[in-house]
């Protein structure tokens, strides 16, 4: 009887160490909400998520992404030094040109002894129209004005004199031949950036979406400036080999003189 005690002991020994060993180092959880969820495009979900080792600091910590539409992309990539991380995500559901995408959301956290541990979400995107925001009211003087004659796309409605800016911001500025003097307005944009110009007067401007926007402007010819510009022009802007806005003119004013000579426009970007 007292052999029997022994291997029984034994026995339960093996097997607390086999579960110790077994165990899970890593842990990650999401403290609210659902690991699969559907949602319209442009939707915010809100994921508190949690990472732990049992056994060392976590190191690495990284949320990515991964559609058929947009492949992987990496939302989230933290090096730290420390047991447990809490971390509150905000994803925002992309404009997809399907009618329903699956957007796979994928955690990973790594200790220090070179564990890793993933946990995935999934989030099924449906069709809805996100209109592009707008910005209205903007006006863009005349080179030869000695106003504010340029933009930056960071902040167009924050127009500035050509002349005292940096190069590099200026993404667009009403052209002025040095060759002669002329008080009649050029109607001609120009770029000190890689901002190029398409001008596409059928567009539904009102109607753009990102998507939308998108697809258009790869079947265009984009050049480095835009003229003849006149009332309910629609420029199409690109910026960096991709689609970056719309422009729709509201008027063009070319008065006596250059002082007061400008353009009135409207803009969506693509943020």
């Amino acid at each position: 009887m007292k052999q029997f005690f022994i291997l029984l002991g034994l026995a339960l020994f093996c097997i607390s160490c086999e579960n110790e060993n077994d165990a899970t180092p890593i842990v990650i959880s999401i403290n609210n909400g659902s690991v699969s969820q559907t949602v319209k495009a442009g939707e915010k979900i809100p994921y508190e998520i949690e990472a732990y080792s049992v056994q060392a600091n976590l190191n690495h910590f990284t949320v990515s992404s991964f559609s058929v539409e947009e492949g992987e992309k990496i939302l989230i990539d933290s090096a730290l030094n420390a047991p447990k991380i809490n971390y509150d995500l905000i994803y925002q559901a992309p404009e997809f040109s399907g009618d329903s995408v699956s957007v796979t959301l994928k955690i990973t956290a790594t200790d220090t002894k070179n564990n890793t541990q993933q946990f995935k979400c999934t989030v099924t995107v449906i069709q809805g129209l996100i209109f592009l925001p707008e910005m209205t009211g903007i006006v863009l003087y005349s080179g030869s004005s000695g106003r504010p004659n340029a933009l930056s796309l960071s902040n167009p409605s924050n127009v500035f004199l050509k002349q005292l800016a940096d190069s590099a911001d200026i993404d667009i500025y009403d052209y002025e031949n040095t060759d002669y003097y002329s008080t009649q307005l050029s109607r001609e944009w120009r770029t000190n950036t890689d901002v190029t110009f398409a001008k596409v007067n059928n567009l539904n401007y009102s109607l753009l979406t990102a998507s939308s926007l998108k697809s258009i402007y790869a079947s265009l010819i984009q050049q480095k400036y835009v003229d003849a510009i006149t009332a309910n022009d629609i420029i199409v802007l690109g910026k960096d080999n991709q689609a970056a806005g719309v422009i729709q003119i509201i008027q063009v004013t070319d008065d006596e003189g250059s002082q007061n000579d400008c353009y009135l426009f409207n803009i969506k970007l693509i943020h």
